[in-house]
């Protein structure tokens, strides 16, 4: 049971700090080229996805309806195909699947279903662990048999 519960915290611990240091070297990485999606200004810029018949887009979408998290394209450019996606689209379901967004320091995972007018609406948007990280975590692990 001890070596089971030290196997997950040596996971934890290597997790954490993988997620840290990409928090403290986001910024860097927006600079350099980063596929990250971030929200900023009221725009929400997705460097790099790829749709199906229309290669990798850079996206742009400006929030123009903050009560319904509604958002509506402003550009979609084709851009490098040597960055890593940082969303997904649907054409079938017409939902853009960001898995991790920074506002800020803040990261969250977002959904977004296409409406009529190239407007988005946010569907789901979830507060990520990444997003909870003010420093480097601390675990505790019982010592009893239990």
């Amino acid at each position: 049971m001890w070596k089971l519960r030290s196997e997950l915290l040596s996971l934890l611990q290597i997790a954490s700090l993988l997620i840290f240091i990409l928090y403290l070297h986001g910024p860097a990485s927006a600079q350099t080229g980063s596929s990250l999606p971030t929200f900023s200004d009221s725009t929400l810029s997705v460097p790099r996805i790829d749709v199906e018949g229309y290669g990798s887009l850079e996206l742009k979408l400006q929030l123009t309806d903050p009560d319904n998290l509604t958002f509506k394209l402003l550009s979609a450019e084709t851009t490098s195909s040597t960055l890593t996606p940082g969303a997904t689209y649907s054409l079938q379901s017409g939902i853009l699947n960001i898995p991790l967004a920074r506002a800020d320091s803040e990261f969250y995972s977002l959904q977004l279903a296409l409406q009529p007018g190239d407007l988005f609406t946010v569907m789901k948007a979830e507060q990520t662990i990444a997003g909870t990280l003010q420093a480097a975590p601390q675990y505790r692990v019982a010592t009893d048999a239990t």
